[in-house]
């Protein structure tokens, strides 16, 4: 990057043009992705809202049914039927780029309903109910934190697309507004040594 005290030669003002339209080029690319990643934000935190909508559906009908299974089995029986182990849940957990942030994937498959020891309906129900929710609560989970992911990455991109827009690009401007007004100066100056020196030469052509 051209320094405030870059020496005003053209050469130093051909490298300051090439910094500045690379600079501008970089600029319209950020500025492209940050609306990007805005658009898929966007998207994904109304997908994420419908989803949460669904998800808490389903939970409230689950509460329901484990409500009126704990009422018809007494407090005891229901605890100790909810304490009996129940088949492993498997997630795949995995990543994928978008726009340079990278998202997680969560995959899992909805497990067997766990044979208790104690069962009724209710109970039955409600567990049946939360094991077909399972793969609608990963769905919830990885929206949710691939919208903070893609925060992050829009907060990054904003920063840089301000660092280029208000720090580098007028700097190099300024740069090259100042090795110009240099060099026409110099310009300037050197046609006045060459006006003096030709009226120096004629004046003493005609002397002799």
């Amino acid at each position: 990057m051209a320094g405030p005290m870059a020496p005003p030669t053209r050469m130093q003002l051909g490298r300051i043009k090439r910094q500045l339209a690379t600079a501008r080029r970089g600029h319209k690319l950020l500025k492209d992705k940050r609306d990007e990643l805005m658009r898929r934000f966007l998207a994904l935190v109304s997908k994420a809202r419908r989803q949460r909508e669904t998800v808490q559906k389903a939970l409230s009908a689950y509460y329901q049914a484990m409500a009126a299974a704990r009422a018809e089995m007494g407090q005891a029986a229901y605890f100790a039927a909810l304490c009996w182990p129940g088949p492993p849940l498997t997630v795949e957990a995995g990543t994928q780029k978008a726009m340079g942030a990278v998202l997680c994937t969560l995959r899992g498959q909805a497990p067997p309903q766990p044979a208790l020891c104690l069962e009724t309906a209710g109970l039955k129900e409600g567990m049946a109910q939360l094991c077909a929710l399972w793969p609608e609560l990963l769905a919830l989970a990885e929206m949710e934190e691939n919208i903070r992911r893609l925060g992050r990455e829009i907060e990054r991109t904003r920063r840089r697309v301000g660092a280029l827009e208000h720090v580098l690009i007028p700097e190099l401007e300024q740069a090259q507004r100042r090795i110009r007004m240099q060099l026409e100066e110099n310009d300037r100056a050197n046609n006045t040594r060459l006006l003096k020196v030709k009226d120096l030469v004629l004046q003493n052509a005609h002397k002799r």
